[in-house]
């Protein structure tokens, strides 16, 4: 119990200094942490490091699935794209990170498709400027 609401006071700090966005698993999905009703998607907003452009996705769960999957991916406002995918098995939180070239001028944002099971989500940031 201690490490659930450990856990659940780490990701309420981790929202409100992060500027993310999150998809959590749709209510009418079963009815007990088992089916899925404790895990969400999240999607960071992209980070210019050097010569590349980093979007960073996560699913984080309450408890541990026996398989996670999480794409991340990042575009730029020429429609350049590029996403990663992971699988992360007996785990309770799955991460990865794309990237792209550096461009200076352009819009860029980041993209999660997060998968447990049968329950998946997809959700983007808003596009970001990076001069």
């Amino acid at each position: 119990m201690n490490k659930i609401f450990v856990f659940f006071i780490v990701l309420t700090l981790l929202s409100f200094s992060v500027n993310c966005v999150h998809a959590s698993f749709d209510s009418n999905y079963g009815t007990t942490p088992d089916e899925y009703l404790d895990c969400g998607a999240w999607a960071y907003d992209p980070v210019h490091i050097g010569s590349s452009v980093y979007g960073s996705a996560a699913v984080s769960c309450a408890t541990a699935h026996a398989s996670l999957r999480v794409v991340a991916g990042i575009r730029d406002s020429n429609n350049h794209y590029n996403s990663k995918e992971k699988y992360c098995y007996n785990a309770s939180s799955c991460s990865i990170s794309a990237s792209l070239p550096y461009n200076s001028g352009l819009n860029w944002k980041t993209d999660v498709s997060g998968y447990v099971a049968a329950w998946q989500a997809y959700y983007s940031t808003d596009w970001i400027y990076i001069p």
